[in-house]
């Protein structure tokens, strides 16, 4: 028994031995197999790092190239451009002496030309004052004898068209009192028909319209009726609903006559406006007509009197 617990003890201790062997080896192994990724992982770094930097100095070197480059291109460029715009300067400057030239060369002209024109105007208008004044006493005087017989024909014209005119106001007044009194006649009769058709519409309606125009006067007749019983009792009045009924049916139809004179009139109004507009218009179109054949006869009567006055000289 105690041989095999010694053999037990030691080969219990060989196992430990082996794991532990066997834990090391792998823990060494692990460590190198960790230090070797941690250099490669530091080599590929620093070589991205190169590449990067190598990068940054050729695109330093491409954009100083590039500014060198536009930089030269735009002093040659604004060496060209001075020497187009002086060459513009001087040829403007040389249209604008040839253009002050030409404008000093029609000044001149114009000049020149202006002088001959006052001079030619001159004599033309000493001729032509010569000729004035020999006609000028001769128009005067026949221009004197027309104005006179023109005066004497407005003066004959001008009483003769108020001697019409007062005999239009004449009987315009009469027909405006005539056709006022017949207005007043047929407003009458047409507020009594009215009335009367209003009366026949509540009591004997024939037609849907007479019926609606019935049954909107009924129910103003109700309306009116709790009015007039209201003044009753404030006036302390005994009074039925059938003599309130008759008294608010008078007033509906008084009123109903008065909205139709108010109709009529304005009716008639419009009519009288209108026949007034057609009467003016018809007395200013016979006022020209006349005014035109006066000027017309007028004018007959000074080329008759100018041919007999050709013949005779």
């Amino acid at each position: 028994f105690y041989r095999a617990r010694l053999a037990m003890i030691y080969v219990a201790s060989i196992v430990r031995l082996r794991e532990w062997a066997s834990i090391e080896i792998q823990r060494l192994f692990r460590g190198c197999i960790g230090r070797r990724t941690a250099i490669n992982e530091l080599i590929s770094y620093v070589t991205e790092e190169r590449r990067k930097l190598d990068d940054d100095r050729r695109i330093w070197e491409a954009s100083r190239q590039h500014r060198g480059a536009t930089k030269i291109q735009s002093i040659c460029r604004r060496r060209l451009a001075q020497k187009e715009a002086k060459l513009i300067r001087n040829q403007r400057e040389r249209e604008q002496e040839i253009e002050k030239e030409l404008l000093n060369a029609l000044l001149k002209y114009k000049r020149e030309r202006r002088t001959y024109e006052l001079q030619l105007q001159k004599q033309y208008r000493e001729k032509r004052l010569k000729w004035i004044n020999d006609k000028c006493t001769t128009i005067r005087i026949e221009q004197d004898r027309r104005k006179t017989m023109a005066l004497g024909r407005k003066l004959a014209n001008d009483k003769k068209l108020q001697i019409e005119e007062q005999q239009i106001r004449d009987d315009e007044k009469c027909e405006r009192q005539r056709h006022k009194e017949w207005q007043i006649q047929n407003i009458k009769t047409k507020c009594e028909e009215y009335i009367k058709f209003c009366r026949q519409c509540i009591a004997k309606p024939r037609t849907s319209k007479e019926k609606e125009l019935g049954a909107e006067l009924k129910k103003k007749i109700r309306m009116r009726m709790k009015d007039v019983l209201k003044r009753a009792d404030d006036r302390c009045i005994l009074m039925e609903k059938a003599e309130a009924k008759n008294i608010a049916k008078k007033e509906v139809l008084f009123i109903a006559g008065e909205e139709e004179k108010r109709r009529v009139c304005e009716e008639m109004e419009l009519q009288t406006v209108d026949d007034e507009e057609k009467k003016l218009i018809e007395r200013r179109d016979t006022m020209k007509l006349k005014q035109k054949q006066g000027i017309i006869d007028r004018s007959k009567a000074g080329k008759i009197i100018m041919n007999a006055r050709a013949t005779t000289d």
